[in-house]
């Protein structure tokens, strides 16, 4: 499959690297959150999200199927919740328990 090297990548690196951390250095608490919230932080953010390896297989299967993008979930319960918050319509309600993952009750 031909494929185009993006400017951003994390390395020079002909083939991606297998990344296995899950936590990145920033020098302080304070420029972190300034830049976080500016949006100025687009890859190396937390291991869960923007992570390099998962952001290759999106690239990859949104070429393969021709897509404007693709997106990836690390779990089907998060795809199910992901997919019926696309289409909920404002004031929509959900009835969930309370041990729900704390980022999916935002």
């Amino acid at each position: 499959m031909g494929r185009v090297r993006k400017p951003e990548s994390y390395t020079n690196s002909i083939i991606t690297p297998i990344y296995q951390n899950t936590a990145y250095y920033y020098d302080d608490h304070k420029t972190y959150v300034k830049a976080l919230h500016e949006g100025s932080i687009t890859k190396g953010r937390y291991g869960r999200y923007h992570n390099p390896n998962w952001e290759e297989v999106e690239g990859r299967l949104a070429q393969l199927d021709e897509a404007e993008d693709c997106l990836l979930f690390p779990s089907g319960m998060s795809a199910i919740y992901s997919t019926l918050m696309a289409f909920a319509k404002s004031q929509s309600c959900f009835a969930t328990t309370c041990y729900l993952y704390k980022n999916t009750r935002r």
